[in-house]
């Protein structure tokens, strides 16, 4: 859908034109978003679907958790000292690494976003943006 959005609305500048060079990496990004990160939670939130029983579940949450630690360090080590997701340009792929990054439960088990430095930079500065702030408000101080 995120693909889909930015490339019927082409002026919102949220991501690299289809022949643009920045392309690949958007979505590279967003693919890894949704097949790796999002799979984390998946594995967390649904353990039914990970476990062969139910006396099982708890190890599959467990492993999500780890799991989630890592996919999160392979973004952040992406992300280097990248102003954004795709380098000195704002884009989808940011809002998309925000809204993943408030799935975040710590008391859960799950990482804290602040054990990702790049990470959690972008993510504050998304934050502030007045969009977000109006369906958000603020998460990260």
């Amino acid at each position: 859908i995120t693909i889909f959005l930015c490339d019927r609305y082409p002026e919102a500048g949220l991501a690299p034109a289809i022949d643009g060079p920045g392309r690949p990496k958007f979505l590279q990004l967003l693919v890894y978003f949704s097949s790796s990160v999002q799979n984390a939670f998946q594995m967390f939130y649904y353990p039914d679907r990970f476990a062969d029983t139910p006396d099982h579940e708890h190890g599959s949450q467990a492993r999500a958790c780890r799991r989630l630690r890592e996919v999160w360090q392979v973004v952040d080590e992406g992300i280097g000292s990248n102003e954004w997701m795709l380098g000195d340009k704002f884009s989808a792929a940011d809002v998309y690494l925000f809204m993943l990054t408030t799935w975040l439960i710590p008391e859960q088990g799950h990482p804290e976003v602040q054990d990702f430095p790049n990470v959690f930079r972008i993510a504050k500065k998304v934050q502030k943006r007045k969009s977000i702030q109006h369906v958000y408000g603020t998460i990260y101080p």
